[in-house]
Formats: structure tokens, sequence, C-alpha cells
């Protein structure tokens, strides 16, 4: 479990510390009542991002563009920015 990674939202850890900040005397005080309480802060729902692309299929029988992650056609011929079957993001990384 120490290499489980745990997300929490940005504004829930700000509120946190302002919150200790205006309740404690010091900036040590605040930011070590914050640590104490950090694990009250609840874990974001998150996943990695898959990122893929659209492939043609080299035969040229197959008439839809496929997913280079789950290897399904996209039978919409359209090319949307992310997989309708695995959810892959197919966005070009910014």
């Amino acid at each position: 479990m120490a290499d489980e990674k745990k997300y929490i939202e940005a504004e829930a850890s700000l509120s946190l510390l302002v919150k200790n900040w205006r309740c404690t005397k010091s900036a040590d005080d605040a930011i070590q009542k914050t640590i104490d309480e950090w694990d009250s802060i609840p874990a974001a729902d998150v996943r990695p991002v898959v990122r893929g692309r659209w492939l043609t299929h080299a035969d040229k029988r197959r008439k839809f563009p496929y997913c280079s992650e789950c290897s399904r056609d996209n039978v919409n011929k359209a090319q949307p920015s992310f997989c309708p079957n695995c959810g892959a993001d197919m966005r070009a990384e910014e």
C-alpha cells in the first residue's frame, strides 16, 4: 500500500490550510495541524490517462479506423477525441 498514490482536490487542501491558519497562533502550528489532518481530506476518484491514436487497417478491406489501445474498430468512421470502446484519450498530448 505504500506505493499507492492518493490524489486529493487542491481546493479541499487549501481550505484545510486556511481553516488551520485562522485557528492557530503561528504558521508552523497551522502547517503542522494541516499535516496532521491531511488524511481527513477525501481522495479523488482518479485513474491514469490512457493515450491512444486512431490507426487504419493495412489490408484496406476493413473500412473503419481502429484504436491503438483496444484494437476495436470505430464503426462511426469519425475519429472522436476518445475511443468509444475503451475510453482511451485520442487527443495529442499537450
